[in-house]
C-alpha cells in the first residue's frame, strides 16, 4: 500500500483502467462490483425505472469488463478473487435475460438481452422502443 494515496498496487492498476472512461472516475473493485450487483438485484426484482436508466446502469459492466481484460490488473492475485465474484453476479443476471431481436449480435452479452420481467415503465419502454415483450411486475 502506498502511504501517500492509501492505494494498493491492485487498486492503482484498476484506476489506470478507469481513467480511460473518465480521468476523474476512481472506484475500487469493490465499488464496481457493488454497483453491478445492485443493478442485477434491481433487475431480478423487476427493474422499476425506464429504458434509458436501465441501459445506462447496465453499462457499468462495460467498465468491469475493461478492468477484467487488462493485463496490468490480471497480474495481481486479487484480480482472480474479484473476477470470481463478478462471475457469480453475472451468473445470476444471465438466468433472467431474454434476447432482444433488434440488437446486433456482436455486442457483449449483457447488452444483448433484457430481464424477462420488469417494472411497468421498463416493460412499456421495451415494447415501444424495441418491440420486446416482458412480464410487467407491478
Amino acid at each position: 500500500m502506498t502511504e501517500a494515496t492509501g492505494e494498493t498496487p491492485f487498486i492503482t492498476a484498476v484506476n489506470k483502467v478507469l481513467e480511460r472512461f473518465s480521468p476523474r472516475r476512481k472506484m475500487s473493485p469493490a465499488q464496481l462490483l457493488t454497483f453491478w450487483e445492485q443493478f442485477v438485484n434491481a433487475a431480478l426484482a423487476g427493474y422499476r425505472a425506464g429504458w434509458y436508466d436501465f441501459d445506462n446502469e447496465r453499462r457499468i459492466r462495460n467498465v468491469i469488463e475493461a478492468v477484467l481484460a487488462d493485463p496490468g490488473v490480471r497480474r495481481f492475485a486479487e484480480a482472480g478473487e474479484w473476477s470470481r465474484a463478478v462471475e457469480e453476479v453475472d451468473r445470476r443476471y444471465r438466468t433472467i435475460l431474454i434476447p432482444m431481436a433488434d440488437l446486433p449480435s456482436d455486442r457483449p452479452w449483457w447488452l444483448t438481452g433484457v430481464p424477462r420481467y420488469a417494472g411497468p415503465e421498463l416493460a412499456s419502454d421495451l415494447k415501444r422502443l424495441h418491440d420486446t415483450e416482458v412480464v410487467s411486475k407491478a
